[in-house]
């Protein structure tokens, strides 16, 4: 209900199990406009993979946090309450490396701007709306809401826009197309996108695998 964009449906189970299967690395590209305080260190962490503690009972529709917290290395860092308490709710869920960029940056928006009027939290009366490009290869359950909120980064917008070698394009909303099947093992969209397969980080040229040279779907109306 909160997310929008590219559905792939198919009758064909196996078809479909593969395309969701992590070990394939089926690229799902999205666009996240997200309001918070976006910095180098968090777009870096978000390139690396990180552990975030989730909680699953309070992982509802419209709860961006995802149970919140980030924890890094072996002893690492947990959230902590308001009184300073560390919590520990929850179970802790590794994710991979994304492919992340920075499509469209806008300050100081106010309410109605089509999306949200609060502020950042850094108590300097501005908040910060940033439109993000991301793409992945795990598919988790919310995996980019709570990967975004335990970074403090507020997703109000999540479309998708391609998953493999299927483009939304400008597809209406609602509207439901007959395409033809694009063989997995053909796709051009899969496989790791960092330079050596591994999780990405600046240390690493971030060398995208046939990213913009992928064909795109030819999208065929039978009705």
């Amino acid at each position: 209900m909160m997310t929008e964009g590219l559905m792939v449906l198919t009758n064909h189970g196996m078809y479909a199990r593969e395309m969701e299967l992590p070990k394939n690395m089926c690229w799902r590209t999205y666009r996240a406009r997200v309001h918070g305080r976006l910095t180098p260190g968090k777009m870096r962490a978000m390139r690396n993979g990180l552990t975030v503690r989730v909680d699953d009972n309070n992982d509802r529709d419209g709860d961006t946090s995802g149970g919140g917290g980030v924890k890094k290395g072996r002893k690492g860092i947990d959230n902590t309450g308001e009184g300073g308490e560390v919590v520990r709710t929850g179970r802790l869920m590794r994710y991979k490396g994304i492919k992340v960029s920075i499509e469209r940056r806008s300050i100081s928006s106010r309410g109605g701007g089509g999306g949200t009027g609060r502020s950042s939290g850094g108590g300097s009366g501005r908040g910060t709306n940033t439109w993000l490009r991301i793409t992945c290869t795990e598919g988790k359950n919310r995996q980019l809401r709570r990967i975004l909120g335990s970074l403090g980064l507020d997703v109000t917008r999540l479309i998708r826009i391609s998953y493999g070698d299927y483009d939304l394009n400008t597809i209406p909303p609602g509207m439901a197309i007959e395409v033809r099947c694009k063989r997995l093992d053909g796709m051009k969209r899969r496989g790791p996108f960092f330079a050596g397969g591994g999780g990405g980080g600046d240390k690493k040229k971030r060398g995208i695998v046939k990213d913009e040279t992928a064909s795109a779907v030819e999208w065929i109306n039978f009705s």
